[in-house]
């Protein structure tokens, strides 16, 4: 992190508190979805992002790139999760729940 351009009003404190906040937001997500209570990502996501100020926010978004490379892991680990290897089939009673998320 230390090595990364950070933008003009974004300080890599900003930073590293985001990229804290997210890894716990990732691990809850991650667990819901090991769970397949799925009805529950929603209030998590609404929550993670409510918790900033518009202020932050703004300075993130000068941080895009980080910001994308962060969710693209969580969205490929959400994907292995949910669509097994061919060698490790889904248990039927998870087809139904998968479909409707």
């Amino acid at each position: 992190l230390e090595s990364v351009l950070v933008p003009e009003g974004v300080s890599h404190q900003h930073i590293q508190l985001y990229l804290l906040q997210y890894q716990t937001y990732s691990h809850n997500v991650l667990a819901v979805i090991v769970k397949a209570t799925f009805s529950e990502v929603e209030p998590l996501l609404l929550r993670f992002w409510g918790s900033f100020s518009d202020e932050v926010l703004n300075s993130l978004a000068q941080f895009s790139d980080v910001l994308a490379y962060c969710d693209i892991l969580l969205f490929k680990t959400i994907i292995s999760l949910l669509l097994p290897t061919p060698l490790h089939p889904i248990p039927g009673s998870l087809t139904p729940t998968i479909r409707g998320f």
